[in-house]
C-alpha cells in the first residue's frame, strides 16, 4: 500500500480547506501557539555576520585599606570577550501547480488564498520551532541551534549554578518542571540577528519551479516558497535569568 504523502499538499488538503460555496475556508489553528515568548522578548541586531559579540567584565578592582605612611596597592578589573552564534531556522513549501490551478479555476487571487493557507501554517510552525529552542536547544550537541536557556542553566555546580534555585525534590519521573523569570533588556538578556540582515522570519516566493516527486525520479512543477529565520539568544548578564528547577507538577496537582 502507498504512503500517504506527508511532506506536498494534497487534493485531500485542498478539500478539507474549501468551504461550501467555494473557496478557501478560514483555517482554525488549533495546533498553534501564542508564542507569548517571541512576543515578549527584545531583538538586537548582531554586530558579527555570524552573530553578535560582547564584552563582560569578570572581575572588579579592590581597594586598599590603608594606615598612615602605608601605600596603596595598584590593582585592575577584568574583561572577557564572549561571541553568542546564531543558527539558521529553515523550511520550504512546495504546491503542485496543478492543484493550486484546480482550486482558482483560473482566478490569480484564489490560487494565492490556497497556498496563502499552507503559509500560515510553516509560520506557526517555525515560531513554535524557535520557542522551543529558545528554552531547550544546545550547541553542544547540535552545533548548528542555538544556545538555550537550559543547556546554560543545567547544573548547580555550574558556571551559572548561583542562578538555580532548586525544589529540593529529587527528579523522578518525567513530570518535572522549572520555571523562569527573565529580565529582557540591553545589556541583560535579548534575542539576536545576524549583522546585515532582516529580523523576524522572512520568506521568498519562488514562483513555479519543476520539482522531483517523493519517488525521486519523475518531476512535476509546483508553486515554491521557502522560509527562513536567522536568530540567537543572548544573555550578557546572567543575573537577568533565574530558574526555579525540579517542580514537581504530580505534586502540586495533588495538592491543589
Amino acid at each position: 500500500m502507498a504512503t500517504i504523502n506527508a511532506s506536498l499538499p494534497t487534493l485531500q488538503d485542498l478539500v478539507s480547506r474549501t468551504k461550501p460555496g467555494g473557496g478557501i475556508d478560514q483555517i482554525v489553528e488549533i495546533l498553534g501557539q501564542r508564542n507569548a515568548v517571541l512576543q515578549d522578548m527584545p531583538w538586537r541586531e548582531g554586530n558579527l555576520t555570524t552573530g553578535h559579540q560582547y564584552t563582560s567584565r569578570k572581575s572588579l578592582p579592590p581597594g586598599t585599606w590603608r594606615r598612615m605612611n602605608e601605600g596603596v596597592a595598584p590593582t585592575k578589573s577584568r574583561t572577557d570577550q564572549v561571541t553568542e552564534t546564531c543558527g539558521m531556522l529553515d523550511a520550504m513549501s512546495k504546491v503542485d501547480c496543478a492543484l493550486v490551478d484546480l482550486n482558482s479555476g483560473g482566478d490569480a487571487a484564489s490560487g494565492a488564498a490556497f497556498r496563502a493557507s499552507e503559509d500560515s501554517a510553516f509560520m506557526q510552525g517555525l515560531s513554535n520551532d524557535l520557542e522551543t529552542a529558545i528554552f531547550y536547544s544546545s550547541t553542544k550537541t547540535d552545533p548548528e541551534k542555538i544556545l538555550g536557556f537550559s543547556p546554560r542553566l543545567d547544573s548547580t555546580t555550574g558556571l551559572w549554578g548561583g542562578q538555580i534555585v532548586d525544589s529540593q525534590i529529587a527528579a523522578a519521573g518525567s513530570d518535572q518542571a522549572s520555571m523562569w523569570c527573565i529580565g529582557w533588556g540591553a545589556g541583560y538578556a535579548y534575542g539576536i540577528y545576524p549583522k546585515g540582515t532582516t529580523a523576524g522570519l522572512t520568506s521568498f516566493d519562488g514562483g513555479r519551479q519543476l520539482t522531483t516527486d517523493s519517488g525521486g525520479t519523475n518531476q512535476f512543477w509546483a508553486y515554491v516558497t521557502s522560509w527562513s529565520w536567522k536568530v540567537g539568544l543572548c544573555i550578557e548578564d546572567a543575573r537577568a535569568v533565574v530558574r526555579l528547577a525540579n517542580i514537581d507538577t504530580s505534586a502540586i496537582a495533588e495538592t491543589g
